[in-house]
């Protein structure tokens, strides 16, 4: 499984997404980097102040150039769609998404999302992320944290919880 973030706007952001792919054992991610935050200093010090502990050097943060190029060489991708608004705005996607065994899972910045020449591009499905308050939605790190876990939890890899009694 592989993750593309388009066009990241908050440097915070990238760094709990980079702590999380850390944590689920990721060994790499793809970022198309509009904003330059992986080229400027002082953003991507932002980034490692949230990461931490030198968790960004342990896993590969691969710039794209081509976004497009790059989403059309997976067979199976999929677009987040996670605003309390896509209803409104005639974006539907599927709930209860399950994912094939090695796809591209595509998240987009926080202010846009995902852009539709992106989420409607052929072979994108698109899901959403089900919510109970319709007027909120989680932000782009922690739908990326939901979006993973199930994921791994779908393909059997999370690691067992192990109980530790006194």
């Amino acid at each position: 499984m592989d993750t593309l973030i388009y066009r990241p706007g908050n440097p915070s952001n990238l760094g709990s997404i980079v702590r999380t792919s850390y944590v689920l054992g990721m060994k790499r991610i793809f970022v198309y980097d509009d904003f330059s935050i992986l080229e400027n200093k002082d953003l991507f010090d932002r980034v490692k102040e949230v990461c931490r502990r030198g968790r960004e050097k342990s896993l590969e943060i691969i710039k794209i150039d081509d976004a497009f190029g790059f989403i059309d060489g997976y067979k199976s991708k999929y677009a987040t769609v996670i605003s309390p608004r896509s209803k409104k705005l005639g974006i539907e996607g599927k709930q209860g998404m399950f994912f094939s065994s090695d796809p591209l899972i595509i998240f987009g910045n926080e202010s846009e999302g995902v852009p539709r020449k992106i989420s409607r591009r052929s072979g994108v499905e698109r899901f959403v992320i089900p919510v109970i308050n319709s007027d909120e939605c989680f932000s782009l790190s922690e739908a990326y944290a939901i979006v993973l876990y199930e994921y791994f939890r779908q393909t059997n890899s999370l690691p067992k919880i192990k109980s530790h009694k006194p």
